[in-house]
């Protein structure tokens, strides 16, 4: 269950100052009392936070091309796969509930503004009365009103529009993902006494992991477990074999960016000739 997703933007190893996080809606999933007492995160702080379904696509803009840092990408990647999957069902079946509330506010706007000018033409030759004048009023107030609704059913459908019709396996496929874990693997085997999980990855570098728990820090010690580990990991790699290589660094990996309650994702921009 994901409750909180974070991106941090590095430029050169240095953070910008341009992050993402929000909460996630669960649409009715109570959290578990053990995820609540780590992430102090409670059920009634979802109540008014979006779905994954409203942010996913802000959070891929954000994102955008960039080289992904991520702790267990392959852990991770059930999680935003099941999400995604269950979002595209949701917006399919609400497509058709927009479209039909759709037509319905501009069919109502169409007939209250011609009531509108309508009574304006009978008023226009003379000082419009009381009863005119007040009545324009709630006849502009409700056109103003269903304008604004009209608006937000336009808005959500367009939402539903590009969940529906992007293939999100291209886009998670086609992203650069280092998995900081995997890097950790790699240079640390099980067999030597190491674990792999990210607060230990940090008390083996002297990383302070003990700031607050929540996605966006998660995602910082992400990147600075990333920044210990990359000069020995890139030296590893050059001695490794094709074969050998391709098991850790192979094909563009699925990105993903949440895990159990929250988030350990970096999103790094590589700027060239800066």
């Amino acid at each position: 269950m994901i409750t909180e997703t974070a991106a941090v933007e590095y430029i050169d190893g240095q953070k910008t100052g341009n992050e993402f996080t929000t909460l996630i809606n669960n649409e009715g999933r109570k959290i578990d009392p053990g995820a609540v007492k780590c992430n102090k995160i409670t059920n009634k702080m979802l109540e008014d936070a979006p779905t994954f379904g409203e942010i996913a696509e802000e959070f891929l803009d954000f994102i955008g091309n960039d080289e992904v840092i991520v702790h267990n990408a392959v852990y991770v990647a059930t999680f935003i796969d099941t999400m995604m999957n269950s979002a595209i069902e949701k917006a399919k079946d609400h497509q058709i509930d927009l479209t039909a509330a759709k037509e319905k506010l501009e069919e109502k706007i169409e007939k209250l503004t011609d009531k509108y000018n309508q009574l304006l033409d009978e008023s226009s030759s003379d000082q419009p009365s009381p009863e005119q004048v007040t009545e324009l009023e709630k006849l502009d107030t409700k056109i103003t009103a269903a304008e604004s609704e009209l608006e937000k059913c336009r808005n959500d459908l367009d939402r539903c529009d590009y969940l529906t019709n992007t293939d999100w396996t291209t886009i998670l496929a086609d992203r650069d993902v280092v998995d900081v874990m995997e890097m950790h693997q790699l240079l640390y085997p099980r067999r030597e006494g190491y674990s792999h999980k990210l607060n230990d990855i940090c008390a083996q570098f002297d990383i302070d992991a003990s700031i607050k728990h929540t996605a966006r820090n998660r995602a910082e010690l992400a990147m600075q477990a990333y920044q210990a580990l990359n000069p020995d990991y890139v030296e590893k790699k050059k001695k490794l074999s094709a074969a050998q290589s391709n098991k850790f660094f192979g094909a563009k990996r699925t990105a993903t960016v949440m895990n159990n309650a929250e988030t350990d994702l970096t999103a790094n921009k590589r700027v060239a000739n800066r």
